[in-house]
């Protein structure tokens, strides 16, 4: 009886550890403790009808029966949350006023996708900016960056820059990565015959900080006591200057470019596929 105590025990701790990694370590991690706890199950029950009466392995049988269950019920649900997770991206849509270094203002339309990763963690996918250039037509850019700035140069070039927030969009653009961690990798182009080119080197100094919304969701689920926004809705410069640069000294590092973090894998005419379109 002392080993069936023992096995209770386990599946005891089994089973709590196995609720936790539920959300901390995501599914994987929950079905190889359930796995265990049901294993556990049975070992203790064979042991109940081996070596003791009749009416302890009823009892041992009885006992366990409902925490298993319990298992398999939240595998279920956890299996089915993530699958319908996975096929509902979160898809976000707004307009929003950009200043140009000129003084100019226009208005771009964005659309952003988030996708339910293996990590449990909800990571940006896909971007659209579509956004009407005074003097140079009609820009679209459906993207795997972030769009991170629309402005023209003192010379009157058009530039736009996308931030790559994962190793997709920086594999798609051959964006190289620096390794200290702390500077966000760029791809830039700029406007020239009606055509975007890559810019690798050349950059405008004068064109260091995002006048684009970064991170989408600190409108559309900001802390308290701020209020979201909606799809659809448009945000001015004063909410959008508020979100991108709060005045943290590291994110005024981060949020800072220099020609260095356009290094490239490739050459620009091998990475047309995704070029920002001009009509």
């Amino acid at each position: 009886m002392l080993a069936i105590w023992l096995l209770f025990a386990i599946n005891a701790f089994v089973s709590v550890i196995a609720v936790l990694w539920t959300f901390l370590g995501g599914l994987g991690v929950m079905l190889v403790f359930g796995a265990v706890f049901l294993l556990t199950n049975a070992i203790c029950l064979f042991f109940a009808i081996r070596f003791a009466s009749t009416k302890a392995a009823t009892w041992v049988a009885f006992s366990l029966a409902p925490v298993p269950a319990a298992i398999l019920l939240i595998t279920a649900a956890v299996v089915a949350l993530d699958a319908f997770k996975r096929s509902h991206p979160i898809e976000r849509n707004w307009e929003e006023v950009v200043k140009i270094s000129s003084g100019e203002e226009i208005v771009a339309k964005r659309w952003e996708r988030e996708q339910f990763s293996d990590r449990g963690l909800w990571l940006f996918d896909e971007a659209r900016i579509e956004a009407n250039l005074p003097g140079a037509g009609q820009l679209t850019w459906q993207t795997s960056l972030s769009p991170w700035l629309l402005d023209k140069a003192s010379d009157g070039t058009w530039y736009l820059v996308g931030m790559a927030r994962d190793a997709k969009g920086r594999r798609e653009y051959s964006i190289f990565a620096p390794n200290d961690g702390y500077h966000p990798t760029f791809a830039a182009y700029k406007l020239a015959g009606g055509v975007w080119q890559r810019v690798i080197s050349d950059f405008p100094p004068e064109l260091r900080s995002p006048n684009l919304l970064v991170y989408s969701y600190r409108v559309f689920d900001p802390p308290k006591p701020q209020e979201p926004i909606s799809n659809g809705s448009l945000i001015d410069l004063v909410r959008k200057t508020e979100v991108n640069l709060p005045g943290d000294r590291l994110q005024e590092v981060f949020f800072s470019i220099s020609a260095d973090v356009f290094a490239m894998k490739a050459a620009p005419d091998e990475l047309s596929a995704r070029r920002p379109k001009q009509y």
